[in-house]
């Protein structure tokens, strides 16, 4: 951690460091204390939870109503695809269809929760987010062979449920606050999903 901060002093300055907070800094939205919202009145049956009357009101503001219920076909086809990232199965399909019972819908997105496949999917958009390859990706493209460790701790991190600040922390500096955890050390190859160049001539960019 040491050497990671001596890194940034040299490269930012110790401005960084030494700068002081105004008050305009510190009434920035994202520092203010949570707060529970208010919640509107919908003004019609269409709301069933909370956030579906701050829809309502918006949609009421730009003359707009809200679109009819989905099927129960269409829903169970949008479930798996946002969940696992594909088509339900026809057994699938007809569990959901034959099942009348009032929490049949949360039943089913509490199957597709508890699917290998939801980690996998899920695991697809952060991959994307810290730009995931099992090569350097440029000029002569090396393959690494280990890469795939990182890939699979970030879908074993969506399937347990693991928290996010402990799945950030992990990934900035898991050997250092967890040195004994494999995962965690597999986590720090996040720092280094990037293109690599052998021949560095250019140090300040590269690094």
């Amino acid at each position: 951690m040491i050497q990671r901060l001596a890194i940034l002093w040299v490269l930012l300055g110790d401005s960084v460091f030494t700068a002081e907070f105004t008050q305009v800094d510190r009434e920035w939205w994202a520092f203010q204390q949570v707060r529970q919202a208010a919640v509107p009145d919908a003004g019609d049956d269409w709301a069933i939870n909370e956030i579906d009357h701050f829809v309502a009101r918006k949609l009421a503001a730009q003359e707009l109503s809200p679109a009819p219920a989905a099927d129960r076909r269409t829903l169970i086809r949008r479930a798996c695809f946002d969940l696992i990232g594909l088509p339900p199965a026809p057994e699938e399909i007809a569990k959901f269809l034959d099942d009348d019972s009032p929490d049949a819908y949360e039943k089913l997105v509490d199957r597709l929760l508890d699917s290998p496949r939801y980690g996998e999917r899920q695991a697809t958009l952060w991959l994307d987010l810290v730009r995931y390859a099992d090569s350097d990706g440029y000029k002569s493209d090396h393959y690494r062979p280990e890469a795939w460790r990182y890939r699979d701790y970030v879908i074993r991190s969506f399937n347990t449920d693991k928290p996010y600040d402990l799945f950030v922390r992990e990934q900035l500096a898991g050997d250092e606050i967890d040195p004994g955890n494999r995962d965690a050390l597999i986590a720090t190859m996040f720092l280094r999903h990037w293109i690599y160049e052998y021949n560095q001539r250019d140090v300040e960019t590269q690094w």
